[in-house]
Formats: C-alpha cells, sequence, structure tokens
C-alpha cells in the first residue's frame, strides 16, 4: 500500500504538456497513467466511497477517449506521432492507445479482489454502523452517543480531550525506560 500511495502521489505530481490533445511525451504520459493506474489499484481499501465513484467514473471517461485512436481520428493520431516513434524507434501509437486501459482495467482489478476479501467489508460495515450512529436519536438509544460525540471534533477538540491519556502514556513510558536502564527495579 505504501509503494502504491508513493506510485500514486508520483503520478499526480508529474505535469504533461498537450499539443493537439496529444501529450508531447508519451513515454511520460503512459508511465503516469501506469503509476496512477498502480495507485488505485492498491489503495483502493483507503479510498472514500465518494473516491471510488470518482474513479470508476474516470476509468469509464477512458474506455469512451480510447474510441479516438480508431478510425480516421487514429489515423491523424498516428500520422501526428510517426516522427517521434522513428526517432525513439518504438511505436509510440501503440503505447498511446493502451495507456486508455490502463486505469479501467485497475479499477476492474481493485474492485473484483475486494469483493471477497474480508477487510474491504469490514470497512464498509464499518462505514455503515457510523451512519447509523449518527442517525441515532437521543431519546431512544442515547447509550452509544457518549463513544461516538467526538467524532464531529475539530482536532484542537481532540487534543485537549485526549491530554490525560497523553500524560498517562507520557509517565508510563518514562516508568518504563527507568525499569529498563535499571533505576527503578520496584514495577
Amino acid at each position: 500500500m505504501m509503494r502504491g500511495t508513493k506510485k500514486y502521489l508520483e503520478a499526480i505530481n508529474t505535469e504533461i504538456e498537450f499539443k493537439n490533445d496529444i501529450p508531447t511525451d508519451i513515454n511520460k504520459y503512459v508511465d503516469k497513467i501506469e503509476k496512477l493506474a498502480g495507485g488505485i489499484e492498491s489503495c483502493w481499501d483507503i479510498f472514500s466511497v465518494e473516491t471510488r465513484h470518482y474513479f470508476v467514473n474516470i476509468a469509464y471517461g477512458f474506455t469512451k477517449a480510447s474510441s479516438q485512436c480508431n478510425g480516421w481520428q487514429g489515423l491523424l493520431i498516428r500520422f501526428r506521432l510517426i516522427l517521434s516513434s522513428l526517432q525513439q524507434k518504438e511505436d509510440l501509437f501503440a503505447k498511446y492507445q493502451k495507456s486508455f486501459l490502463l486505469i479501467p482495467k485497475a479499477v476492474d482489478r481493485a474492485i473484483e479482489l475486494r469483493k471477497s476479501k474480508s477487510a474491504s467489508k469490514l470497512w464498509e460495515k464499518g462505514q455503515y454502523l457510523l451512519n447509523k450512529g449518527t442517525e441515532i436519536d437521543n431519546s431512544e438509544k442515547g447509550i452509544l452517543l457518549p463513544y461516538l460525540k467526538h467524532l464531529g471534533r475539530i482536532p484542537e477538540e481532540q487534543l485537549e480531550k485526549n491530554k490525560p491519556a497523553m500524560a498517562w502514556e507520557k509517565a508510563r513510558m518514562e516508568e518504563i525506560k527507568r525499569k529498563y536502564n535499571g533505576e527503578d527495579l520496584s514495577l
């Protein structure tokens, strides 16, 4: 997941220049799309539901855009890339054409792999329970509200609320260090 996150962030930070709706550097463009696809696939579990829907829509857009490589539009693109292909001694049109399927395939694999895994189901169940918990009426089932009330706090409020726990943890760590260093063997 860490590698996927790194790939995803690298892809996001890579700038691509376009000329006539075609990337000026096909290899850089394909590398960006490959990293983005790898990041989407490996980090699918940590994306929110809205982000997942966004990526599904992006995959659909890439699938629709792949049709531009067919027919007379494909011939125009092939013609525009012919000089660059000869200079680099590789078929840049084929690379460009295949890049349109990287995102849809990554999204499809991510969805299919997560269908049978319990982690994604656990995440979905947690989201469901969180949504249900916020719907609880005070008069009927107010028992859970003290446990859920920290969810809407701003970071400063959360830090203030957690100061006693942090102080206890710091004191406990100091005790453990003293014990480990042989200063206080009574623990």
